[in-house]
């Protein structure tokens, strides 16, 4: 399946998009103003051509760093890698824009390891509602990767995220993504894999 990515627009520009609230999680929450947001696109016909999208902000606790409020990727097009590759192409939009850095807070170990794959790292920070903060400036260090893993209480987790966090354990943080992104016009691109 071919994809395209859309830089939408920054925080100030309120940009909104109107998606599934039976497709999406958080749906809801692209349709207000006051976050820059971008999605991914499937070009194929006859496929419904939203498949995922982000939405951003400042982060006030940080200065010159954004916040990642939402990601969100649609059922069909899950273990592609979308929600990491979303998250990179945000990074590669902002940084050096308007922010030296991006953070997002996670609350599940499957968006924890999404994100590692994007280069966030935990930052061995917790805020409230048990989410794990990680940033793009954070290193990389396999022990904080499992501390962050031991965070998520496994008695309140289904079998798949408790599966995932037994292997983080076992095997360390997971590689980052290589992927590079082409621009078609002023807001389109193709992502590509770097080998």
């Amino acid at each position: 399946m071919d994809f395209r990515y859309e830089f939408l627009g920054w925080p100030d520009d309120g940009p909104t998009i109107d998606i599934s609230h039976e497709r999406f999680a958080y749906a809801g929450k692209f349709i207000l103003p006051g976050t820059g947001k971008a999605i991914v696109r499937s070009s194929q016909p006859g496929s419904h051509p939203i498949k995922g999208a982000v939405a951003f902000n400042d982060d006030r606790g940080v200065q010159n760093a954004a916040r990642i409020r939402y990601i969100t990727v649609s059922e069909s097009t899950r273990g592609r890698r979308l929600g990491p590759k979303l998250a990179l192409f945000v990074q590669d939009q902002i940084i050096g824009q308007s922010y030296s850095l991006v953070r997002i807070a996670v609350n599940n170990p499957i968006a924890y390891e999404a994100m590692y794959r994007a280069g966030f790292y935990y930052t061995g920070e917790t805020r409230q509602l048990n989410e794990v903060v990680l940033s793009t400036d954070a290193p990389l260090s396999p022990s904080k990767y499992k501390t962050g893993l031991q965070t998520f209480d496994k008695a309140d987790l289904p079998d798949r995220q408790v599966r995932l966090i037994d292997r983080g354990m076992d095997r360390g943080p997971p590689e980052k993504i290589q992927y590079a992104f082409n621009k078609v016009d002023n807001q389109t691109y193709t992502g590509q894999r770097i080998k």
